[in-house]
């Protein structure tokens, strides 16, 4: 992806270990590694940035690998991002994706679990030896264990900032206890091999470009959100680089707002290829509404519930829209503006959503949705020891939509259920408290169709959770669809349903 201008940025200096100034236009290394719990900042020593004299093993074995590449300068996030300045910190971690992009090669820390380990033979560290044995004249030496099993399970794949710090680069030279592993876009290479085997093709990152195609952003956010953070409040910092490849797309580009995708104005055809449809940014912002959670988890305060930041939970991989190849979610005439608390007023999500685009601090908290649509009353049927299902997951719950009608003698009066994915970690002893006592709501945020037939209509599931100067205030329970193949239940959930506003937070 070609840069409009360069990056400023500072470098470790490998021969005088001092931290200077720099761009993205400098030939240098960038390192990936566990950070750990220790320290981040530089110390000072007559008004310039050096390296601490007290000397992290991965640190200085990364400045050893540096220089024998033959490269002078080293980027590592510790010492080249000042951590005390909130808006250059946000504004380096905005393109997060540039700076390993242009890094000569990524040097990957795939061992340890903190950068005391060091990478495994180049300093003091060893590596586990290869088994051998000699038979006459022929030496027999183990393979090892394949390199997707050795990144797999380390600690450095299950922590969320090393996510975008592998697809973004270019080029992975990965230490692990074994051996190096190299891999760039072309190839990859094991200083161990099956000589009978061609690596090529057989690539761990690479799985094509990043944004080329819109509607695998839920699977970069499905990847990301369930890996661990050490600070539950960098859910949305530890991927803002990858996110911008998305919106920087040229020809398709994904915004988001909070991290919820603003899906682009196209559909998947049967060949895979996009379809240009006409769409606003409310019906695009929508669509990224129906995200939907694998599993239960747990609340992140300082996110908003609408958004997959606010829950510490696995994500679809895909968005509903783009399951099949049927035609986007129609707008149910949903009106969506931003609640701003500051100035205790309501800004329309167009200008909000172009706003936060500019600074994505200019919303410093988490804002609130005063959504205005069809919304429909839900209770649990029949009572939880009764209807309430769990799945194996323990997160599906059915609810029905009220009135329930009392006849039954035909298919058009019956019940109608909807199976509801909620997003919240829920304990049976919690029941009482957290679901039957507080109203629960469905916005009908939009309908699909497929197969030229069968219509889906996708609710976002709310619960009220306090009152903010005396209206009620709502938070995401979940998600859910309805299937309706007989037109007569898709008339009926609209004649239930009535128009109102919902705040939600």
């Amino acid at each position: 992806m070609p840069f409009q201008k360069p990056i400023l940025l500072q470098f470790i200096d490998c021969h005088t270990r001092k931290v200077v100034s720099g761009d993205t236009t400098y030939r240098y290394v960038a390192l990936s590694y566990v950070w750990g719990t220790l320290g981040c900042q530089p110390t000072s020593s007559f008004g310039k940035k050096v390296l601490p004299e007290e000397k992290l093993n991965t640190i200085e074995d990364a400045i050893t690998v540096t220089k024998m590449l033959g490269v002078q300068y080293l980027w590592i996030d510790r010492y080249c991002i000042d951590q005390r300045d909130l808006k250059e910190k946000h504004s380096q971690l905005r393109q997060m994706d540039k700076i390993y992009l242009g890094a000569y090669v990524t040097i990957v820390a795939v061992a340890g679990s903190d950068p005391t380990y060091g990478l495994p033979g180049v300093g003091r560290k060893p590596r586990v030896a290869q088994p051998h044995s000699k038979m006459g004249k022929h030496i027999l030496a183990s393979l090892m264990e394949p390199p997707q099993s050795l990144i797999g399970k380390s600690v450095w794949t299950s922590r969320g900032w090393t996510y975008q710090e592998a697809l973004c680069t270019q080029r992975r030279l990965i230490f692990t206890d074994q051996y190096v592993y190299f891999e760039c876009a072309e190839a990859n290479w094991s200083e161990t091999c099956d000589l009978e085997r061609s690596w090529s093709g057989w690539n761990i990152f690479m799985r094509g470009s990043i944004g080329k195609y819109p509607w695998k952003i839920l699977t970069n956010i499905s990847d990301y959100n369930k890996r661990q953070l050490t600070y539950e409040s960098d859910a949305l910092n530890g991927i803002l680089g990858i996110l911008r490849r998305f919106e920087e797309e040229p020809k398709y580009p994904v915004y988001h707002f909070w991290g919820v995708p603003v899906l682009p104005c196209v559909r998947k055809h049967e060949n895979g290829q996009a379809v240009y449809v006409q769409r606003t940014m409310v019906d695009r912002f929508l669509s990224g509404l129906c995200w939907n959670s694998k599993s239960p988890g747990n609340r992140r305060a300082r996110f908003p519930s609408w958004s997959w930041t606010g829950w510490s939970c696995e994500v679809e991989e895909v968005s509903p829209e783009y399951e099949n190849t049927h035609n986007l979610m129609s707008n149910l005439d949903i009106e969506i503006q931003v609640f701003d608390c500051v100035k205790n007023s309501l800004v329309g999500f167009e200008a909000v959503l172009e706003s936060y685009r500019k600074d994505t601090l200019s919303y410093p908290n988490p804002p609130m949705l005063h959504m205005t649509g069809l919304v429909v009353d839900l209770f649990i049927s029949g009572g939880y020891q009764n209807n309430l299902k769990l799945t194996k997951d323990g997160n599906i719950f059915t609810l029905a939509l009220l009135p329930v009608l009392e006849c039954y003698d035909s298919p058009e009066n019956m019940k109608i259920c909807v199976d509801v994915t909620i997003t919240e970690s829920i304990q049976e002893s919690e029941i009482n408290g957290k679901l039957l006592s507080q109203p629960i709501k469905g916005i009908l945020l939009g309908n699909s169709i497929r197969d030229n037939k069968n219509d889906v209509l996708f609710i976002l599931v709310v619960r009220r959770v306090r009152k903010n100067d005396g209206a009620d205030e709502y938070e995401r329970f979940g998600s859910g669809r309805v299937w309706h193949t007989i037109s007569s239940i898709s008339s009926q959930l609209f004649e239930r349903a009535t128009r109102q506003s919902i705040l939600l937070a």
